[in-house]
């Protein structure tokens, strides 16, 4: 369901590296859809923080501010990746104990989220990717 979050053991990031991640469902896939997933990180570096969610545009970034929302962190959800995943990697990494819904987020930060994601990152994205995004915002 579009807004859990999914909590991943092993993630393969797009750079090789593994590591364990949380991860935010920005669609809700029918039939064989791929399930659309952006990583998070509550590691600081060098980005803003605010009092309020905020679309990091230069950054390609979206700031969740600590315990407003699930994260009891601050947290900043990547969208210059989106990791795919179809139907059986779905169940493989829930059977292989890899993967695991952990919570969820309202409806209007999703929005806000993927709006950000299209706005900042649109030349990244894939057309199927940005129109299933689309539809199931309006949803």
């Amino acid at each position: 369901m579009r807004g859990s979050i999914f909590h991943h053991e092993q993630l393969v990031f797009y750079d090789g590296e593994i590591g364990k991640k949380y991860l935010i469902l920005l669609n809700s896939p029918q039939s064989n859809e791929p399930y659309l997933f952006v990583k998070t990180t509550s590691q600081k570096k060098i980005y803003p923080e605010h009092d309020t969610p905020k679309c990091l545009y230069d950054n390609k970034r979206f700031f969740i501010p600590a315990n407003r929302y699930f994260f009891p962190k601050n947290t900043w959800v990547q969208l210059y990746e989106i990791y795919p995943f179809s139907a059986a990697e779905m169940l493989k990494n829930k059977f292989d104990n890899k993967l695991s819904k952990v919570g969820i987020i309202e409806t209007q930060l999703v929005n806000q989220i993927v709006n950000c994601l299209i706005n900042s990152s649109r030349d990244d994205i894939l057309d199927s990717h940005v129109q299933l995004l689309l539809r199931d915002k309006t949803a």
